[in-house]
């Protein structure tokens, strides 16, 4: 499972740099030094409370991995237990694709974020449904 995590990430880091240098016009390279620029960063000092924060951040994110793997070894049992057969399965995904889908629009479509239409009565980048 590791190598192919890994072999996929590294094919998918190539074909962006390779897809990435096709753009930019430049000699196509197997380097990744095109894939990520984040520009000029600054030195900025960093209170010692950031460090604090960011081990909370850490074992707070520790935890709820640790959660998420107990849930889904506990749901794996059920699974076996009881979706045994194709139709099943079959079901089972449709359910979990249906309740994914309809989260992701439902949280999105309740986000409050609109735009102000500019003064020729059009929208630059995107327009909301819900607005």
């Amino acid at each position: 499972m590791l190598w192919r995590v890994f072999f996929s990430s590294a094919i998918s880091t190539l074909t962006l740099g390779f897809f990435a240098s096709l753009q930019a016009g430049t000699p196509i390279t197997l380097s990744s030094a095109a894939v990520l620029k984040f520009g000029d960063l600054q030195q900025v000092d960093s209170p010692v409370t950031d460090l604090f924060i960011a081990l909370i951040l850490g074992v707070a994110s520790g935890c709820l991995g640790a959660g998420f793997i107990d849930v889904n070894s506990r749901l794996g049992i059920l699974r076996k237990k009881y979706v045994d057969t194709k139709v099943k399965k079959v079901c089972e995904t449709m359910f979990f694709s249906f309740m994914t889908a309809s989260l992701f629009f439902w949280i999105s479509a309740s986000s409050a974020d609109c735009l102000k239409e500019d003064e020729s009565g059009s929208f630059d980048e995107y327009y909301r449904f819900t607005c």
